[in-house]
């Protein structure tokens, strides 16, 4: 897998750093990492560093300084790319990082999320939330809040809501489980179709659960298909709850969904996805279909 790490060389938070390094060296130990940094004119330790050579101070001079940092951190063998951004608006520094992974053809961004002041850009709600708009490639998101990332995951919750998307989605965490040798637990919370019958409803679930069970029989991993019909109510909690609950209840190291590709109402605009995101102390992967 070819995957992209965003990385400031300044104000770095230890913390994330640490877990960044967790997920890197116990998730992708056997795959291609590289941490990428937009060099903008944004960037006041950059335009302010008057003892550094102009054609060296937005390209040399910050890859050295996260050469520095990731020895610090034993990660010497990851790539370093520094991309130039005349840019100074957080979505079009955005949109070079999200262009450079189309070039490259990355499978996935790992993200830190962070919600203190000491990282502007790295703070949910603006330069996270701005990539998960606009990119087309999976990402995963970590915080200060995730812990026991020691080992690689053992356990995956896939939030399926039987839609084509939702279908798509299903097909790449069967990857990342079989990357893992995770169990897989599919997870579906019904909604209420108020234009079907209770019967209509009970045999539309059910058929959707017999067909996820045949596509998941037929793969290499193992899996679990809950159908949280019974055991929750939506209308005492609301599926983002359900879907934490049940991930607390069950020990769940990776919680995976999906999003439409490129759209800010699904991905921002007070969806299950952003709640989860919000609210968990695991890492959240998205997947973009």
């Amino acid at each position: 897998m070819k995957i992209l790490w965003p990385y400031e060389p300044f104000s770095r938070d230890g913390k994330l750093d640490k877990i960044g390094k967790e997920i890197i060296l116990n998730y992708f130990s056997n795959d291609s990492v590289e941490a990428v940094y937009i060099s903008s004119h944004a960037e006041i330790e950059l335009t302010n560093a008057f003892n550094i050579p102009i054609r060296y101070r937005f390209s040399l001079f910050p890859k050295n300084l996260i050469k520095k940092q990731l020895d610090k951190l034993n990660l010497k063998n990851l790539k370093i790319k520094v991309i130039e951004s005349n840019f100074l608006s957080t979505s079009k520094m955005t949109n070079e990082l999200v262009n450079y992974a189309q070039e490259k053809k990355a499978d996935l961004i790992l993200l830190a999320s962070n919600s203190k002041k000491t990282i502007p850009k790295f703070i949910f709600g603006s330069f996270a939330e701005t990539l998960l708009h606009l990119s087309h490639t999976d990402v995963l998101i970590y915080h200060q809040k995730n812990a026991y990332l020691n080992k690689k995951p053992e356990k995956i919750i896939y939030a399926h809501d039987f839609t084509l998307k939702g279908y798509k989605g299903l097909l790449k965490a069967i990857e990342y489980a079989q990357k893992w040798d995770a169990t897989l637990f599919v997870l579906h919370v019904p909604i209420p179709a108020p234009e079907l019958s209770d019967e209509d409803f009970l045999f539309s679930i059910e058929n959707n659960l017999k067909k996820c069970d045949q596509l998941l029989s037929k793969m290499k991993i193992k899996f679990k298909i809950m159908n949280l019909l019974e055991d929750y109510s939506i209308d005492e909690l609301s599926i983002d709850e359900v879907i934490l609950l049940f991930a607390r209840k069950n020990k769940i190291d990776l919680i995976a969904m999906s999003t439409q590709a490129n759209n800010l109402k699904i991905v921002l605009g007070g969806s299950i996805a952003r709640k989860v995101l919000r609210k968990s102390t695991k890492p959240i992967l998205i997947f973009k279909t």
